[in-house]
């Protein structure tokens, strides 16, 4: 009699086949009693395309591969949000790319940029009418892009 025997294993959460391993002869035991690693079994497995294989009650059963969950279709509500946030990502980078001439501008005086001020103004005019729409065909008035 051999020393080891294939046995065939199954996830213990959900008894669904995942491989097979080797159970050696007990030292201890008289022969032919193994060491069978729990949720494995001596009993082989049978296999079917488009089918789950599972270790269920003793036995190995077939199960359909579920269907997967389509996905979810965003609410009006979202899609505006997700909208808002696209709309307003140009304009918030600029208006973080221009923030260090504020300090220049409190140093000298005067913008390094005659324009920036209106351009700023401009950014966050358009950051506040964003907020303000209510409506996705009011948003896709707005252009994605700020320069």
């Amino acid at each position: 009699m051999t020393n080891q025997i294939t046995v065939y294993c199954c996830n213990p959460n959900t008894s669904e086949y995942v491989g097979e391993t080797i159970a050696r002869q007990s030292p201890l035991d008289k022969e032919g009693v193994y060491l069978i690693p729990a949720d494995a079994t001596e009993k082989k497995p049978s296999f079917e395309e488009g089918k789950i294989t599972k270790f269920i009650n003793g036995v190995w059963v077939l199960e359909n591969i579920p269907e997967p969950e389509p996905k979810p279709i965003p609410t009006t509500e979202e899609k505006k949000a997700a909208k808002k946030i696209e709309l307003k990502a140009p304009r918030l980078a600029y208006l973080q790319s221009t923030d260090w001439q504020a300090a220049a501008f409190i140093k000298y005086g005067r913008p390094l940029d005659i324009g920036l001020p209106a351009k700023c103004q401009l950014a966050n005019d358009e950051i506040n009418a964003i907020e303000a729409c209510t409506t996705l065909t009011a948003l896709n008035a707005f252009s994605t892009t700020f320069e």
